[in-house]
């Protein structure tokens, strides 16, 4: 309204007649001036409604940042407790057994656990046990077989401790052939020739609960004469 006066003097200031006279005169001027003042004023105060509104829109951004916030501490938290209870590593290999021969008592114990071993000449009988306790953690059976036809070399290995990594022992998968031999599961596959040309075999057998880990060298690849005479 101030506006409005003032520019109503303006005007006035520029005409010598009374204010009665001007203004009927200039009664359509002085309305459109009126309509664009309070055009004015609606448009100011959609403006201020606006800028009242902002700090709303500001509070939901603030809000929206607080809680993502509260998610990724969250989320950090959970996966620290996740890496704090994984199960640890518990494997071994060579370096922490002792090996030494067994006596004849304790062959004679692994011939009634394993009846195959009775099926060929024993040339050589070991023991690991952990460096840490002394438990016993494998045994190790070396020994041969003639035949008329071929001629083996066998090694068996029975584990007592599954952490044990023994050297080789990761090729003992992916077998070839399964069969069931009497009471004994027997797992095999073929490796392969050497240098010497010999051919060479991989085995698992199990009965009970107990695994041997075998691994036979034949002269003359008469694989399945072994595993007739042995587990027969």
């Amino acid at each position: 309204m101030e506006k409005l006066e003032r520019e109503i003097r303006k005007r006035m200031k520029q005409s010598a007649e009374p204010y009665e006279v001007w203004a009927q005169k200039h009664s359509d001027e002085l309305a459109k001036i009126a309509a664009k003042q309070e055009s004015q004023t609606v448009d100011v105060g959609g403006a201020v409604k606006a800028k009242r509104r902002i700090p709303n829109f500001a509070w939901l951004i603030g809000a929206g940042i607080v809680l993502l916030t509260l998610v990724l501490t969250v989320s950090i938290l959970l996966s620290r407790n996740a890496s704090q209870t994984q199960i640890p590593d518990l494997s071994f290999g060579d370096d922490f057994v002792n090996v030494s021969y067994m006596t004849e008592d304790e062959i004679s114990a692994i011939k009634e656990e394993v009846p195959q071993f009775s099926n060929f000449l024993i040339t050589e009988a070991t023991k690991s046990t952990h460096l840490e306790d002394g438990t016993l953690v494998m045994y190790t059976i070396r020994g041969e077989l003639e035949t008329e036809d071929d001629f083996y070399l066998i090694e068996a290995r029975i584990l007592y401790n599954d952490n044990f990594v023994f050297l080789g022992r990761t090729n003992y998968r992916d077998f070839e052939m399964t069969q069931t031999i009497g009471d004994t599961k027997v797992s095999s596959k073929y490796v392969g020739k050497d240098s010497d040309d010999i051919y060479q075999y991989l085995l698992l057998s199990e009965n009970g609960n107990t695994t041997v880990y075998w691994s036979l060298d034949s002269y003359e690849g008469l694989f399945d004469e072994w595993l007739e005479i042995t587990f027969a």
